[in-house]
């Protein structure tokens, strides 16, 4: 989930509940600001940990993720589980012998 959606669905949520944007940046500890740019979708970068905030005041939570979802965004995930290491001990054992 992109912050642009996660935006869509507070200020859907907001207008649902009566808040301003003013009220609910205050009972989320969040400035008028940040809200105002979430709902418009021009924000950049917002701490995971004052977006679970904002949603916990709307009664709102993350999907937990499945299976289906981490199928569908793989990433370097398969190239890790085939990738083969070797490990150069002289670099791991401080003091090691070389």
């Amino acid at each position: 989930m992109h912050l642009y959606e996660v935006g869509k669905a507070v200020r859907v949520r907001r207008l649902a509940l009566g808040l301003t944007q003013l009220r609910l940046a205050r009972l989320a500890g969040l400035s008028h600001q940040t809200v105002q740019q979430l709902e418009a979708g021009t924000i950049t970068d917002l701490s995971f940990g004052r977006v679970v905030k904002l949603l916990g005041v709307l009664g709102l939570s993350f999907a937990p993720p499945t299976i289906k979802a981490r199928q569908k965004k793989r990433g370097l995930w398969m190239p890790a589980k085939n990738a083969r290491t070797t490990v150069n001990w002289r670099f791991v054992i401080p003091g090691g012998v070389c």
